[in-house]
């Protein structure tokens, strides 16, 4: 039986699961507080179970406006490991992404999409919500909550809870030039990363991320930045830089619970603990794809089937962390990826496992 469902916030995870739902029979209303294509501070790049995914809707990729990696290369002064991916992985453009899964759902009939639709309140019903924008009330069988990682409607369920230790901050700009590796590069300072990944045949994008406390706030952030990376400064020296520069943070809140009555909180919304692993949009859509075919009989094997996917990220999260701000530690784990080249391989299968949720 058709549902009639709401998704609050209009990012790919929220596009994702309105055609998912849509697919399925359901009459879905997006309300994006903006205007699409939306954009936001990311790395832009998706690892291969999220590929997997987005194809699986129609998403179709060319060479001039995504770039397909075959592996991530972590690099700490003269020290480098590389890993390849068993399948390709995807840098793409965040409002490029935005546009494509914009352009789908607006394809399907059952999808209603309503830009610049700030939703006001939520009430939760024993069996239905409703949702109140400019003085409209709408009531709807299930709302899915997806407006990223400072969720308003979070807070607004008494559902956020703070994070523990030190927080964590992100930048990103993009450069008109052409990717000079097929591969994501991470590049290592004590406690701040760099990650540079290719978008597409002629533009780069170089995203930031570092605990609070390793860099001071103020003027001059971008700069600071790139002064820390003088290897990466020199490969991007005489390339067109776009104005571009954002940043972000901290990333120190997320959802005690994935579901509350018939509201589900997905992607950012529900989890966010770090980029370092390049997971963030993989995990949403991931989530999204348990949540969009199982809403409705949501039982423990489904909220132990995303948690284990969550698990997942958390583990390799904190070792990934472990390594940025530990110098002896990452020497020791570069050493030992060196020596068994199939190590780091390995943990990027690891990393970006599926826990059944493709055919969920």
């Amino acid at each position: 039986m058709s549902k009639k469902m709401a998704i609050i916030g209009g990012g790919p995870v929220g596009l994702y699961l309105s055609i998912l739902l849509a697919k399925s029979g359901h009459y879905v209303s997006v309300f994006e507080k903006g205007t699409w294509p939306v954009d936001k501070v990311c790395g832009q790049g998706i690892m291969p179970s999220g590929v997997e995914l987005l194809k699986t809707i129609g998403i179709e990729v060319n060479n001039e406006e995504s770039f397909s990696f075959s592996g991530v290369r972590y690099i700490d002064g003269d020290n480098v490991i590389e890993g390849r991916l068993k399948r390709p992985g995807l840098g793409m453009d965040r409002k490029v992404l935005s546009s494509k899964l914009h352009q789908l759902a607006l394809l399907d009939s059952k999808i209603t999409l309503k830009d610049q639709s700030k939703v006001d309140e939520l009430s939760l019903y024993d069996k239905a919500v409703s949702i109140s924008t400019n003085n409209n009330f709408e009531v709807f069988d299930y709302v899915f909550i997806c407006d990223g990682l400072n969720s308003t409607f979070r807070r607004k369920l008494d559902l956020e809870v703070k994070r523990k230790g030190e927080h964590r901050m992100g930048a990103r700009v993009h450069f008109e030039c052409e990717p000079w590796c097929d591969k994501v590069e991470v590049y290592w300072n004590n406690g701040v990363e760099a990650y540079v990944t290719p978008v597409g045949n002629h533009k780069i994008e170089i995203a930031f991320l570092w605990f609070e406390k390793s860099i001071e706030k103020g003027a001059y952030l971008e700069e600071r930045l790139f002064n820390l990376f003088p290897e990466l400064s020199n490969k991007v020296k005489g390339k067109t830089k776009l104005n571009d520069f954002k940043a972000y943070g901290p990333f120190n809140t997320v959802s005690m619970a994935m579901k509350k009555g018939p509201v589900f909180l997905v992607g950012d919304a529900y989890k966010f603990l770090d980029g370092i692993t390049g997971e963030g949009i993989s995990l949403g859509l991931k989530a999204a794809t348990v949540i969009a075919k199982n809403f409705e009989n949501f039982s423990f094997i489904h909220k132990l089937k995303i948690g284990l996917i969550y698990l997942n990220y958390a583990i390799w999260v904190k070792l990934a962390l472990m390594l940025s701000r530990n110098l002896i530690f990452r020497k020791i784990i570069f050493k030992f990826a060196n020596k068994f080249s199939s190590f780091f391989d390995y943990i990027l299968i690891m990393n970006d496992v599926q826990w059944g949720s493709k055919n969920s």
